[in-house]
This record gives structure tokens, sequence and C-alpha cells, in this order.
């Protein structure tokens, strides 16, 4: 029963995290900012700050110092979250790769709400409404929640995107379907570094001015 009573406000931390996991706050003036198109480098709509969509860091910071578009400036050309996808049968479209990105989102924020509940309240929850997941990410795009809990496994994937705060696991199948594929994403990543002589080649200044950069701020 005490367990049953925290449901609805285990609910709402759940909901909110949800919600902040399908935008990005802009760094310069803290407005909530939703991605529309394919590529990863965002402009704010109100103060015209630009970030990167991966890490929410200013994007010059994140081009010269984080590997997060090292492969790609698009979420579903990079290896790790295009194995994923291919895992799954599904093609790496833009739409994909952005929505697989948003659950991995939901997975990182939903993982400390898991651990700062506790799991006897986090199993009541998920008893009582388990549909709070399904259908969060454009209306089709459902979250498992075996699949919360293990943060250590999403900052592998992405370090910049889900950092290692306190990245205790909180209880995620190991052998879940996405885990297993995250893991196997990641080894292919790492495989697949570029070798420096390779990063040199390349021309951020140049890819700076050529890129485009749309974002919706609400």
């Amino acid at each position: 029963l005490e367990q049953q009573a925290l449901v609805p406000s285990i609910r709402a931390k759940i909901e909110d995290a949800l919600s902040s996991a399908l935008v990005r706050n802009c760094p310069g003036c803290g407005v909530p900012t939703e991605r529309i198109n394919a590529c990863c480098h965002m402009t704010c709509a109100q103060c015209k700050a630009e970030f990167s969509w991966v890490c929410g860091m200013d994007y010059k910071t994140c081009r010269a110092d984080h590997p997060c578009m090292s492969a790609s400036i698009y979420l579903h050309s990079m290896p790790q979250l295009e194995a994923i996808l291919r895992s799954r049968g599904l093609p790496c479209s833009d739409e994909n790769g952005s929505d697989l990105f948003l659950e991995l989102r939901c997975l990182y924020l939903l993982a400390f709400v898991r651990k700062e509940v506790g799991e006897a309240a986090w199993a009541a929850t998920r008893l009582s409404c388990p549909e709070v997941l399904r259908d969060v990410i454009r209306g089709s795009w459902s979250i498992a929640w075996e699949d919360v809990g293990d943060v250590g496994r999403l900052t592998r994937l992405l370090p910049m995107a889900f950092p290692a705060a306190a990245a205790e696991n909180s209880g995620a199948a190991a052998g879940s379907a996405l885990m297993a594929a995250i893991a196997e994403a990641q080894a292919m990543a790492e495989r697949q570094q570029p070798r420096p002589e390779d990063a040199a080649m390349e021309s951020g200044e140049s890819e700076l001015t050529s890129e485009t950069s749309d974002s919706d701020s609400f």
C-alpha cells in the first residue's frame, strides 16, 4: 500500500523526464528546442545560438573537442545508431535515427528517476500504469520498461550525449534486445574510429559554413 500511494508522484516524474528528453534547452537562452531536420547542427530560433543536438553544447566546442559527430552530422548515419536500427530491421532513415536517439535520451533520464524512487516503487508504477511509456515519441515509438537503468552502456555508446554522472546501473535487463544491440553498436563504433591522419584531412571551418541548421523553439 505504501508503494502504491507513491505511484501518482512517480508517474509525474516519469512524464517530466519524457518531456525533457524530447527537446534540448538552448545553451544561450534556455528555451526548449526541438530538432526538425536531419542535421545535428542546431540554431536557436530565439537567440540564434548554435549548438549540437547530440550533446547540447556550443556547436564549435562540440566539433572541436567532442567525438559526437566525428563520423557524421546526421543521426541515421552515425555508426552506433545505424547498427541498432539495422539490428531491428529498420531503414536507416532520418526519422528512424531521430526517434532512436530520442528513445535513448528517454532511457537516460528515466534511469535517474528509477534510481531516485527505488526498485519497489518503480515496480509498483510499472504494474499500475504500464501505458505511460507507450507511444511517447511521435505517437508511435514506445520505451521498453526493461531497458531503463543501464546508464553506463548508454555512456559508452555516446559519451557526450549521456555523461556518466553517478552512472550506476539501476536494474536494466542486460540481456534485452536493445541492450545487446547497444553493446554491439559500441563495439562496431570502436572498430570504425577514424585514423588520426584521416581526421586531420577534414576541414571543420568549411563544414561549419556549408551545413544547414534549422530548429524550432517552443
